[in-house]
């Protein structure tokens, strides 16, 4: 981390925090929910999309912070094209088998479960490993 001359160090927990919760720069949807879905879902398997994770929050955890608040942006207010941005960006359509064997693909509010709940899976993975956070 680069400090400028004179300035006093930030404690790593609450430079992460304030990335975190950061309001300085409007999270520019949906270009970062696209980066994200192309970062660890395209032509990736569940494990291979928190093995990516684990890595970037390993190697910049900021970038890691900047991702989850984007993810929170987007789950306030997704645009009329959610579900189709993560089939075209994330290369996944989201399904229910049903009883006669075929497929129903998730609703909507599914689709915004969904990415809820991968949201707080991937918090969860950048909250633990910065060091004082856990």
């Amino acid at each position: 981390m680069h400090i400028a001359e004179g300035s006093e160090e930030v404690n790593p927990e609450e430079r992460f925090r304030a990335a975190l919760d950061s309001a300085g720069h409007p999270v520019d949807l949906p270009r970062c929910f696209i980066g994200w879905l192309r970062t660890y879902w395209l032509d990736s398997s569940e494990s291979e999309a928190f093995s990516l994770w684990e890595e970037t929050v390993r190697e910049s955890w900021w970038d890691a912070a900047e991702y989850i608040r984007c993810l929170n942006a987007t789950l306030r207010n997704p645009t009329d094209d959610f579900t189709s941005i993560i089939r075209e960006h994330g290369g996944m359509l989201l399904q229910h088998e049903l009883p006669d064997g075929y497929y129903e693909e998730y609703t909507r509010e599914e689709y915004i479960d969904w990415l809820g709940g991968m949201r707080d899976r991937f918090a969860e993975i950048l909250n633990t490993s910065i060091p004082g956070s856990g």
